[in-house]
């Protein structure tokens, strides 16, 4: 079993404050999924999962699959240049998705 959270995206640069730094980029979160229903939008940029740096996509992704399904996972996004803290509760990758 994968854990999933229903988003696609690519490596990429935020501003934060006054630095620029390196982020998975959401470009589209799939409707019903545990990133739709925590607010996730396209934009945001993910650059922490529980407290571990998320440096790109890659990352991102790894980072998912190594917590178990239905665990509660804390995402630190950057929007509109501003950071927030968004709680996400795993599911299991569909298996269409496999």
């Amino acid at each position: 079993k994968h854990s999933y959270i229903g988003v696609t995206g690519d490596s990429g640069y935020v501003r934060e404050g006054g630095a620029q730094r390196a982020a998975a980029i959401v470009s589209q979160v799939t409707a019903g999924s545990p990133a739709a229903d925590a607010g996730l939008r396209a934009g945001d940029a993910v650059i922490d999962i529980d407290d571990e740096i998320v440096d790109s996509w890659e990352s991102l992704v790894a980072q998912v699959r190594e917590r178990a399904v239905g665990s509660a996972t804390t995402l630190t996004i950057v929007r509109d240049g501003k950071r927030s803290d968004v709680t996400v509760t795993l599911a299991e990758r569909p298996t269409t998705l496999q």
